[in-house]
């Protein structure tokens, strides 16, 4: 698996906005005071709207640590697993495709890489509380209430 794949949806590609990454940072207790410089650069790559796939194997050879010390230095400095925090911000990108496009919720779930539907549902309903249906649901009805 590459660190970057290629785009299906080139006009799917959000930025996460400074208050969104201050959330997810703050969420993953985040002390940018004490961040090392290669793990700033590993939240940057995670955070990025081109990065679509991204797996610690690839990111640890691209910073020339091991696997292991790029895990054990990413859970010590961001307080949370290298694939957790990832779990975290592609589903914030998945909420943010969804309110803002028609794309079907299954490719939009692939595209973040959620090929499981059943599981993707199932974790972002415990991190938001609503299903993705609903998610879409209600920016058509907000889209519906200022027509």
């Amino acid at each position: 698996m590459s660190i970057l794949e290629q785009d299906q949806y080139p006009n799917a590609l959000h930025v996460l906005t400074a208050v969104e990454i201050a959330r997810l940072r703050s969420k993953a207790s985040i002390d940018p005071s004490r961040l090392d410089a290669r793990i700033a650069t590993v939240l940057e790559l995670i955070e990025s709207p081109q990065i679509r796939r991204i797996d610690l194997e690839s990111v640890a050879a691209l910073l020339q640590l091991s696997s292991s010390r790029l895990r054990h230095l990413f859970k010590e400095q961001v307080g949370t697993s290298f694939h957790k925090y990832v779990i975290l911000v592609q589903l914030e990108k998945v909420r943010q495709t969804l309110q803002s496009t028609n794309y079907p919720i299954v490719d939009v779930a692939r595209m973040f890489d959620f090929h499981d539907i059943s599981h993707f549902s199932y974790i972002f309903k415990r991190t938001y509380g609503v299903t993705p249906g609903s998610i879409r649901s209600s920016r058509q009805v907000e889209s519906t209430k200022h027509d």
